[in-house]
């Protein structure tokens, strides 16, 4: 299991953002959940991706890939 910061532990560079402190970590946190659980579904995508199999394959599979392919751009959008 992964340990969660604590406060202390939380460090943000300088910026001209007007944010507090305390809106910036919880911003942070819900970016990274969204981060996460975002990968998550492309990992699982491109999963479903290489595994399909069935009489429907080759349209399940292309199918998958452009999931694939679609999620990964809002995996790095959200990751910018």
């Amino acid at each position: 299991m992964v340990a969660t910061p604590t406060k202390s532990d939380v460090r943000f560079y300088p910026t001209r953002n007007d944010l507090s402190a305390d809106v910036r970590e919880q911003v942070v946190a819900l970016l990274n959940q969204s981060l996460a659980a975002t990968l998550d579904l492309k990992t699982q995508t491109k999963q479903a991706h290489w595994n399909v199999k069935g009489k429907d394959f080759y349209q399940l599979h292309e199918l998958f890939d452009e999931m694939a392919g679609e999620i990964e751009e809002y995996v790095d959008m959200v990751a910018e």
